[in-house]
């Protein structure tokens, strides 16, 4: 591990194992991701990384040149003769083409106030259920015409660490949850075939992280904070609004 003395980047700062980092093939230096704008979800598809840089003498990143639609690697070598796996492109577009069930046969509708235990002790849980309200189930939903992903953002921060399942190589990736917004924001057309689900977030009574709120704090460390590049501050913002020293010596 580096020490902490060494720095890394185009911001200068040292080195944070919580943080996507990715060497540049061509000077060997490590950039924080959010830096350089590459997404962890991203990297896989890069065979040869530039910085901005080297960019500038050897060209452009080298992207990956996928060999089929049909496999949870796409890059895989002699995958035309095996099986589509669930979650590809191919195996999606296969799917899609089989007629529809019916509705009726798919899933369940009832009302809330008769989903109770003895019902799922009865019959089990083996349809989705489809609620026409919230009305008797004993919980607070939002409003789903001002409630959106970026509202999470504002109660849990860009920096939260999610765990997201990349549908299509069915593995789970740790990312900023301000990452997976932005992916979620990316009209599907534009996200080079990524699948990434992110299954479960409980934040229930969770405070605004930019909430209005007084610090008390040593001038040297909000010194350094003000000194420190926005991209390297985790979405804080600290406001030193009045500091009297006339007649300081």
């Amino acid at each position: 591990m580096a020490s902490s003395k060494e720095t890394y980047c185009l911001c200068g700062q040292p080195y944070n194992i919580g943080q996507f980092m990715i060497e540049c093939d061509c000077c060997r230096e490590w950039f924080h991701g959010s830096c350089v704008d590459v997404k962890i979800y991203q990297s896989d598809d890069i065979d040869k990384y530039h910085c901005p840089k080297c960019a500038q003498t050897y060209g452009p990143s080298v992207l990956k040149v996928p060999t089929n639609n049909h496999r949870s690697d796409r890059y895989e070598l002699g995958a035309e003769a095996r099986p589509a796996q669930a979650g590809a492109p191919g195996w999606v577009r296969a799917l899609a083409a089989r007629p529809p069930r019916p509705l009726p046969a798919a899933l369940t509708r009832m009302r809330g106030q008769d989903f109770t235990e003895q019902f799922v002790r009865d019959g089990g849980f083996t349809k989705p259920i489809l609620f026409s309200s919230t009305e008797g189930l004993d919980m607070k939903v939002p409003n789903s015409a001002t409630f959106t992903a970026r509202s999470v953002l504002r109660y849990c921060g860009a920096q939260f660490e999610v765990e997201v399942i990349d549908v299509r190589k069915q593995a789970t990736l740790r990312m900023p949850l301000g990452d997976f917004v932005e992916y979620f924001e990316t009209p599907p057309e534009a996200r080079a075939e990524k699948v990434l689900n992110l299954i479960s977030l409980e934040f229930s009574d969770t405070n605004d992280v930019r909430k209005q709120a007084t610090l008390r704090m040593p001038l040297a460390d909000f010194v350094e904070y003000f000194e420190t590049p926005p991209e390297a501050r985790a979405e804080k913002v600290l406001n030193l609004i009045s500091l009297e020293f006339s007649d300081t010596k």
